[in-house]
């Protein structure tokens, strides 16, 4: 555990209505225009909008909802023929080796690759290497599953998303929620908020806002020295026949990495103040030659942004999708781009995949990526990631005086409202107003932080600890048993020693005794 002020993680939200329901009428396709009014005249299950020459009995769609003031002209929909920014034939990946530069690089696939046959291992991953005597592993079931029809709802969705794709992204900017009017206030620390906004376009939700600044230092704990948000959802701009509700998607990620709303977001509600607590926790991934992971300073240096897995995967998946299928699965390949402030992006309207064999080959690339990803895509870890665990508590909020001061202060960003006066505000006629608004306090509810780092299983000292230990356990050669040895061989040098010189002395005695006894005989 560790103790210290912590950098304040960038926010991203989205409101959850993708379209704003003034402005259909300023959307150039009357195809989508008719979905958005409930004017559409929904054709068979097999139809598609992209395949012009098909033929099909057609019924109309019922719809519960408003419907925008100005309806358009029934007109079939044509496709749109694009140039994908990147070429047909490549998948974008990221390094393994942290001693590299670190770029989204490609490298070539087959472009024509038919091999959808089925890894006879992928349920054994898939179940993590159990297996359930009881479960029909076949990949056919599956297939077939997510061939089978969809739902009138889900129907109806793929109907607005296969032409909303067609649009370009300043179209889809134009026709989204605004920040001006979303965000009436932001405030760090008690303070007035001077962020850095990335927008953001998603497929999903549509215009997306990032909140982040260097400045959002987190030295103490609670509400008061988090983040506060207040947020308008225009409801009355919510288009009924295409959401089930009214809410906001928010993100908490690293600062200066790209938001996944759809798949790491959370859903905040109108009508409530929530408290989101905050507790960190640091991984630290040991590089070569222990494992594989992306140095995440040096791949900012080079990028611009922080390194993400799951964002690597994702355009891994797209640009495969796209080798294999000739059409588009997502757009995070352009975003990350433009959020990352590159002067040269090719902004191309996509091609969704929404004929048959477009859905069918769409879904066996995500067969194939799920089964064996380190095969397709290369997207390690990042070597040092900031994660974030979040706990909710909430209130039932504005009460009517602030109902009433928020009402005017949503009101003062519309521009008509600026040239007509308040009589003219959509929003002061819009029923259950209070769900119209919201408040979100995001804290750290604790400043420790836990850090999970990798060691060496096995390094150069624990090697020597083993030569060591080994040459203990198999000869007896410690460091005693060899000075006990050394001094048993010095005293066996000098016992060796005095027996030498012993054996002189007594040589010489018996030479000098015999002389005496020869000169005394010789007297004699």
């Amino acid at each position: 555990m560790e103790f210290k002020p912590l950098p304040f993680p960038a926010i991203t939200i989205c409101n959850m209505n993708t379209i704003r329901m003034s402005k259909i009428h300023e959307i150039k396709s009357e195809t989508l225009q008719q979905i958005l009014n409930g004017t559409y005249e929904q054709p068979s299950p097999n139809y598609s909008t992209h395949s012009s020459k098909q033929q099909s009995k057609t019924t109309s769609i019922t719809t519960s909802g408003r419907t925008a003031s100005l309806a358009s002209k029934t007109t079939a929909s044509t496709a749109t023929q694009i140039t994908p920014y990147f070429d047909s034939t490549s998948v974008v990946q990221s390094p393994h080796d942290t001693s590299k530069s670190h770029n989204f690089t490609t490298t070539t696939i087959e472009a024509d690759h038919k091999d959808y046959g089925f890894d006879s291992d992928f349920w054994d991953y898939w179940d993590y290497g159990v297996k359930d005597t009881n479960y029909d592993y076949s990949w056919d079931l599956w297939q077939d599953y997510y061939s089978s029809p969809l739902n009138h709802d889900a129907t109806q969705y793929e109907y607005f998303l296969e032409e909303y794709l067609q649009i370009d992204r300043k179209e889809k900017k134009k026709v989204g929620h605004q920040l001006k009017n979303m965000l009436l206030d932001c405030q760090f620390n008690g303070r007035k908020c001077d962020p850095s906004i990335k927008d953001v376009v998603t497929y999903e939700y549509g215009n997306c806002f990032t909140i982040q600044s260097s400045k959002f230092i987190a030295g103490s704990t609670g509400p008061r020295s988090g983040m506060v948000l207040t947020i308008n959802l225009e409801n009355h701009e919510a288009i009924e026949d295409l959401t089930e509700g009214y809410g906001m998607r928010m993100v908490v990620h690293e600062p200066k990495s790209f938001p996944l709303p759809l798949e790491e977001g959370l859903t905040v509600s109108g009508g409530y103040e929530t408290s989101i607590g905050l507790k960190m926790t640091r991984i630290e991934r040991k590089g070569q030659p222990y494992g594989t992971c992306v140095d995440p300073k040096e791949y900012f240096k080079q990028n611009g942004i922080r390194f993400s897995t799951q964002a690597c995967i994702q355009q891994c998946w797209e640009n495969l999708a796209y080798a294999r299928c000739d059409c588009q699965v997502g757009n995070v390949h352009t975003e990350i781009g433009l959020f990352n402030d590159q002067t040269e992006v090719k902004i191309e309207t996509p091609k969704g995949c929404f004929t048959e064999s477009e859905k069918r080959c769409s879904i066996d690339v995500r067969r194939d990526l799920l089964s064996d990803i380190n095969r397709y895509c290369d997207c390690p870890q990042p070597c040092l990631e900031n994660t974030y665990t979040t706990t909710f508590s909430g209130r039932i909020w504005p009460h009517d005086t602030k109902l009433n001061e928020l009402t005017d202060q949503a009101c003062e960003t519309y521009e008509l409202y600026n040239t007509t006066g308040s009589d003219h505000c959509d929003l002061r006629h819009w029923h259950s107003l209070s769900y119209n608004f919201l408040k979100v306090n995001i804290y750290f509810e604790d400043l420790n932080y836990e850090v999970i780092s990798e060691e060496p299983l096995y390094d150069a000292t624990q090697l020597i600890s083993d030569v060591g230990g080994s040459l203990g356990l198999c000869l007896g050669a410690s460091l005693l048993c060899i000075c006990e040895v050394f001094e048993a061989l010095v005293m066996i040098v000098v016992v060796m020693i005095r027996k030498i010189r012993g054996h002189s002395t007594v040589s010489k005695v018996n030479l000098e005794r015999n002389s005496l006894d020869e000169f005394r005989s010789s007297k004699a």
